[in-house]
């Protein structure tokens, strides 16, 4: 058995020494997930919670390159808790009614605003600015932070590597797990559904805390989708490691004929776990967007934000009845309560 090293926390390292071995269940009805497969699990979930904690501020700068819209982003992005800063610089080809590209390029010049419940957005090219309350969504290109990316099951993914391993965790789960000891200290769990037969491949490398190297799936379908996942990973001290790159590519197939392919691929150039952030780094003002630009705002509380709305007018004050009865008497002896001369 080889051993496991790598791992931030010895007493981890040493259950997995002990425990670790080609294993695999039975399948019945609905599958149980055996002991020793059990507590390897509960060590890897235990160490990808503690790698979702690990970086609650930071600083990177990357490429973002997305193959099937043939665009290429570079950029800056900062976060401190729930609030997160991106500026990012891109280019795009521009594209035709039916969808395919020309040979203009679209450059564009993006600055992101995220806050708990509102995302303020500029964006250069469409000369927009926005403030949005009702759906705050970054969008996949600009959202590079840890928890949104490094974690998930795939890029866009539902939940994390943590919640898919106490899902596989459950006492009685309808998925066939396996356990096993690759090469290089690496464990991988397969996780295949006992209705449909699909499977979910995942890779996690000890040599690199834990964190997951490489997944893919494997549909039981004749039409579906295929999605397979790397990841690399840079030490930043004894215990974090932080990526380096990660790489998604997701083919989709009918009757065993190619149909599309698409490739995402993020590149960290820089990164800083503790970075220096401006007070006002996440306020609105770091827009900074130019004269003349309005801002579009959506949700419930537009009229707090804006400032090319009007204001709200004021809620009216209701006039007593011996101020009413003299405001009439003014009127009905002016020239306001007077016939028109014919």
């Amino acid at each position: 058995m080889k051993r496991l090293s790598g791992y931030s926390s010895r007493s981890v390292a040493i259950i997995l020494l002990a425990l670790i071995t080609v294993l695999c269940c039975q399948q019945t009805g609905s599958a149980q997930v055996k002991d020793a497969d059990r507590t390897i699990l509960k060590v890897l979930a235990a160490a990808q919670r503690q790698h979702e904690k690990a970086f609650p501020r930071g600083s990177m700068k990357a490429t973002v390159e997305i193959e099937s819209r043939q665009y290429v982003g570079k950029l800056h992005a900062i976060w401190d808790g729930d609030r997160y800063f991106v500026e990012a610089d891109s280019a795009q080809p521009e594209l035709q009614l039916d969808g395919t590209a020309t040979s203009k390029t679209r450059n564009e010049h993006v600055v992101l605003v995220f806050r708990p419940g509102e995302l303020g957005i500029y964006i250069s090219a469409a000369r927009y600015a926005g403030h949005n309350f009702r759906n705050p969504r970054v969008e996949e290109r600009y959202e590079v932070r840890p928890l949104f990316v490094w974690y998930v099951t795939a890029r866009g993914g539902t939940g994390t590597w943590s919640e898919l391993l106490d899902r596989q965790l459950a006492e009685d789960t309808p998925f066939e797990i396996s356990v096993m000891e690759l090469e290089d200290g690496r464990v991988h769990v397969a996780s295949t559904d006992v209705a449909t037969g699909g499977s979910f491949v995942t890779v996690y490398s000890m040599k690199h805390g834990g964190n997951v190297v490489e997944y893919y799936s494997i549909p039981s379908s004749k039409r579906r989708t295929r999605e397979r996942g790397r990841y690399q990973w840079q030490a930043v001290d004894a215990d974090r490691w932080a990526l380096k790159e990660y790489v998604e590519e997701t083919t989709s197939v009918h009757d065993e004929q190619y149909l599309d392919a698409k490739t995402y691929r993020l590149l960290v150039e820089e990164f800083d776990p503790n970075p220096v952030i401006p007070p006002d780094r996440f306020e609105f003002s770091s827009l900074q967007i130019p004269p003349k630009i309005k801002v579009e705002v959506i949700g419930p509380k537009k009229e707090e934000h804006g400032s090319a709305l009007p204001p709200k007018p004021a809620a009216g004050t209701a006039i007593p009845e011996e101020k009413f009865l003299e405001l009439a008497d003014i009127l009905r002896t002016s020239q306001f309560g007077r016939s028109r001369p014919k």
